[in-house]
């Protein structure tokens, strides 16, 4: 399978999984009212986003206080 077939097909399939009311990341709970995740697919992402922007926000503290020093 091509690059443009496999994406057309992912997309049929999220498609297919979003319509059957299913998680968009794990496709088996049900996804939240509203949403397209279930709940613990949501708060695991919101982990790992938390924790990425503190891992980012640290970087930036780091090369702004290198700035000053130089």
């Amino acid at each position: 399978m091509n690059g443009d077939a496999l994406k057309v097909y992912q997309h049929e399939y999220y498609l297919a999984v979003r319509a059957k009311g299913l998680c968009a990341y794990c496709r088996k709970a049900p996804a939240r009212t509203g949403k397209t995740v279930c709940f613990p697919c949501a708060a695991k992402r919101s982990a790992e986003d938390r924790a990425k922007y503190a891992a980012t926000k640290k970087e930036l503290a780091r090369a702004r206080e290198a700035r000053k020093r130089a």
